[in-house]
């Protein structure tokens, strides 16, 4: 169904409708209305979602480490500097 198929991919299931209503995914509808989605579309959507988190998150969260090391070294040199100046009096 496309509330099991939105919990499989991750999204919900108003993402479901909208991505219907655009042609995204292809779906199948029964005579009662009710949305099915196939496993080929799951699938290609898992390989879609990994993509656009390589691409959109990815390196953000490397600028956030980056900050964070940075930081770290930054406190470091400053505290080693520090004690050898209270060593050197």
């Amino acid at each position: 169904t496309a509330t099991e198929g939105a919990q499989e991919m991750g999204v919900s299931p108003q993402t479901i409708r909208r991505w219907k209503k655009t042609n995204k995914i292809e779906v199948v509808t029964d005579n009662t209305n009710h949305v099915f989605i196939p496993k080929e579309e799951i699938e290609k959507s898992a390989v879609d979602t990994a993509f656009h988190f390589i691409k959109n998150k990815l390196p953000y969260e490397y600028i956030h480490l980056g900050a964070l090391f940075l930081s770290i070294f930054i406190f470091a040199v400053l505290l080693r500097l520090n004690n050898d100046r209270a060593s050197a009096s």
